[in-house]
């Protein structure tokens, strides 16, 4: 349990991270998203094509969310906050940003 509630914590603040880094860095009114209750993952809709293209684009790997529906959603982006630092997320998103 002690190890589940630290992992839990180390995830929640990642998402956090993740998300704050996201609202301050693209513009604002082009994304939207709710946090998770738990989780891997942050869902981001993009209400700009055009930016929602070029994120897709970018070097750094995230996974448009057609591949992870039937219905075959358009302009999510699905992040990954699991597998990297804090200061890593912030850097990604920083980096998408300046790609823009």
């Amino acid at each position: 349990p002690r190890f589940m509630d630290t992992l839990r914590s180390k995830l929640e603040s990642r998402c956090e991270a993740l998300a704050q880094s996201l609202l301050t860095h693209f513009p604002k009114g082009s994304i939207s998203f709710n946090l998770p209750s738990g989780g891997y993952f942050l869902w981001v809709f993009f209400h700009d094509q055009v930016i929602y293209q070029k994120v897709l684009d970018h070097p750094i790997q995230v996974l448009d969310g057609r591949f992870c529906f039937c219905e075959n959603p358009q302009r999510f982006i699905r992040f990954c906050f699991a597998c990297y630092s804090e200061h890593e997320l912030k850097r990604g998103i920083a980096s998408i940003v300046k790609y823009l």
